[in-house]
């Protein structure tokens, strides 16, 4: 008994839950209720809880169905996104539609982001026409609401550990394998001790106490590796709203270090400011609209590891992982060792120069949205975005030296034998432009939206790339300066437009 009671009478108050909620679907919205189509939504507080510099790897794991899959583990590399896997039209990258425009999800602070809706099937994508055969991604920013006014900071420290790092043997054991795997080679005849002798193994440790440089076991990952890397992000968000106007700004700044020890140059990191002012404005009852601005510049800077014929090489751990211990990068007073034929990636990323990357994003929208009529909406928009990206490449030659003749150069690291200059330029616009008709009306029991509209894109993109090797200074990295007989340049232009007729009934 309860209270006394046996029998207790029990109401059920109902509840409907989350079919009132509206979700964005292409040109518009529905709700979830009259939704047919195979839509997954997120909000942006899950992103942002994640702190990712990058968008795209913030969504692994947020969404069934998504495919994210990291290209790179450097901060600021990007991630694959895939939809419905590997199609045959156009490519298979999904098209983002930031704020009811096309866009790039790079393009985006995760912690501006409202909400994220991703249409998987062909019903939901159709009326985007071929873009959409690897699926549509809407990406919805954060706007203000009436009666709001805050200013808030948000700092943000946080520290990036490998996952996980082989171990490796010592120089002692590593000659031991390297006998062992000769002699195997060898059919088990002759000599236990094709390599390395086993008075010089039985004394390894002895003759390394003594001197180290002679008798090394080095470390070749723990020392080009840092233990973490730190990453620092500020936001500051203004948000303003009245009946006419409602404002939301922010402003934020991150640097994410990388792991790599010893960089020549100021180190080697990933930076990036962004800045997003999203507007509202009510001018009357019947006509309204929206200003929106964006601003992104990136700067990422890497060490190098050398080129061969100017292929470009970022990798680092190719050339650590696995190396000998019986081998050291450096001499007592810093000057670099020839190591085993030349390679010596430590000193290369000491002195080998570095690969710098610039990239500025400037963009926004304006819309007039009228209401002529109850139920009816006319909505003009146009978009326009500008790119601009800058990438150097400078690569010294770095030479290595006898330990006994500090005087005389022995010959230059592998892949680092020539001073080498690449600089590439990328510019970029383009201008979206739309005619939205919207009607929402009812008949007795009969609910419908009829939806029209209008799309003209036009993108036009240049690059101009040069080079040049055998620079006879290693301290101005300019191609003023380059060796003439040793002079490439190449360049191109892509132009792409559409224009899209399109509409939609829903019953």
């Amino acid at each position: 008994p309860v209270g006394g009671k046996s029998i207790i009478n029990i109401t059920m108050e109902e509840e409907t839950i989350g079919i009132e909620e509206v979700l964005a679907i292409g040109y518009g919205t529905i709700k979830k209720s009259d939704l047919t189509g195979s839509v997954s939504s997120v909000q942006g507080e899950l992103i942002s809880d994640r702190q990712t510099l990058q968008l795209s790897q913030g969504l692994q794991g947020a969404i069934p169905g998504l495919m994210v899959t990291k290209t790179g583990n450097k901060p600021g590399d990007d991630a694959t996104i895939r939809i419905r896997g590997i199609t045959t039209i156009n490519n298979s990258d999904p098209l983002y539609i930031i704020d009811g425009v096309p866009g790039s999800i790079n393009d985006i602070n995760p912690n501006d982001i409202a909400n994220i809706s991703v249409l998987k099937d062909a019903a939901s994508a159709s009326i985007y026409g071929s873009r959409a055969a690897s699926g549509v991604i809407l990406i919805d920013t954060k706007r203000a609401r009436t009666g709001t006014a805050t200013l808030n900071y948000e700092m943000k420290y946080s520290m990036d550990v490998p996952t996980r790092l082989p171990d490796y043997v010592g120089a002692v054991q590593s000659m031991k394998l390297y006998n062992e795997a000769r002699w195997n080679d060898a059919g088990n005849t002759g000599s236990e001790y094709p390599l390395f002798e086993q008075e010089l193994i039985e004394n390894y440790a002895t003759l390394h106490a003594d001197d180290p440089y002679a008798y090394p076991d080095y470390d070749w990952l723990g020392n080009t590796m840092d233990d973490f890397a730190l990453t620092q992000n500020h936001q500051l968000t203004y948000t303003m709203g009245t009946e006419k106007l409602k404002t939301k700004a922010s402003f934020s700044y991150a640097k994410s270090d990388k792991l790599y020890d010893d960089i020549a140059e100021e180190g080697a990191y990933y930076e990036r400011f962004n800045a997003r002012v999203n507007n509202d404005l009510t001018i009357n009852s019947f006509i309204s609209g929206t200003i929106d601005f964006y601003f992104s510049r990136i700067l990422d800077k890497e060490g190098v590891v050398g080129y061969n014929g100017g292929t470009i090489k970022h990798t680092i751990t190719p050339l650590s992982l696995g190396f000998n211990p019986g081998y050291t990068p450096f001499w007592e007073d810093g000057r670099a060792t020839g190591s085993r034929a030349g390679y010596n990636n430590p000193a290369i990323l000491k002195n080998g120069g570095s690969n710098t990357l610039w990239e500025n994003r400037v963009g926004g929208k304006i819309s007039l949205d009228i209401t002529p009529v109850k139920n009816l909406q006319v909505s003009m928009i146009i978009s326009p975005k500008y790119n601009d990206t800058k990438r150097k490449d400078w690569r010294k030659k770095v030479p290595y030296y006898d330990r006994d003749n500090p005087d005389n150069i022995a010959g230059y690291a592998y892949g680092a034998n020539s001073t080498f200059l690449k600089e590439i330029r990328n510019e970029s616009y383009n201008v979206t432009s739309q005619l939205l008709v919207n009607y929402e009306g009812t008949v007795k029991n009969h609910h419908f939206n009829l939806m029209g509209g209008y799309e003209n894109y036009y993108s036009f993109s240049e690059n101009l790339s040069a080079s040049s090797d055998q620079f006879e200074l290693s301290t101005f990295p300019y191609l003023g300066r380059g060796n003439e007989n040793y002079l490439a340049n190449d360049g191109n232009a892509t132009e792409f437009a559409y224009r899209s007729w399109f509409g939609r009934l829903i019953y």
